[in-house]
Formats: C-alpha cells, sequence, structure tokens
C-alpha cells in the first residue's frame, strides 16, 4: 500500500489531502450509500478501497504530484474513485467524454 493509500485512514489526512474533509466525512458513514448506480448501492466503504487500489496503481505506474492524466469514462463508481484518487494524489486530471474511435483519434 502506497504512502497515499495508508493516508486515506490517517487523522492528518484533513491536512495532507486537498480532498482530507471529504475522506473524513466518508469514514464517518462507510456502510451507506455513496453511489447508487444502475441498481446497485456502493458504500462509502467501497468508495475509500477503491481510491486506495487506484493510488497503488499510480505508484505502480509512476504518476506522482503533478502528473497529467487524461481521464476518460462515464459517471460510473469506478470513474469517480478515479478522480477523486486522482484529486489526493495531486495529479492533474483532464475529464474527456466518453468519444468515439475517429474522435480519439483526431485529439492524440
Amino acid at each position: 500500500m502506497t504512502d497515499l493509500a495508508s493516508n486515506l485512514n490517517s487523522p492528518r489526512t484533513r491536512a495532507t489531502s486537498p480532498i482530507g474533509f471529504l475522506l473524513d466525512a466518508f469514514r464517518e458513514n462507510l456502510e451507506r450509500p455513496a453511489f447508487i448506480y444502475q441498481g446497485e448501492n456502493y458504500s462509502y466503504t467501497w468508495l475509500l478501497s477503491h481510491i486506495a487500489d487506484w493510488l497503488d496503481v499510480f505508484e505502480d505506474r509512476g504518476i506522482t504530484q503533478g502528473s497529467v492524466v487524461a481521464l476518460t469514462g462515464d459517471y460510473s463508481p469506478e470513474t469517480c474513485s478515479l478522480f477523486l484518487a486522482l484529486i489526493h494524489a495531486r495529479a492533474v486530471a483532464v475529464p474527456f467524454a466518453s468519444v468515439t474511435g475517429k474522435e480519439k483519434e483526431e485529439l492524440s
């Protein structure tokens, strides 16, 4: 687990993360639904776990503070957890709407 991921459970998170206040609120509501997506409930426990998983992926891929990351996806819980992890890691998230193959080619 990365330092950033272990920081998710730290009492100092509010001071060290740009979303510390949100992570505190998530921890206070672990079993409550964070999302209802396509008829499924996703708890704050699920959300915190997936944010931590993304932070581990960032470490493996060398994504650090200031890294620019293109984010393509819908409004799914997975995409939201990725977006929150990018903010927590202080990476630069560049959101793109889902695009077709031709549009992707033009944007590359």
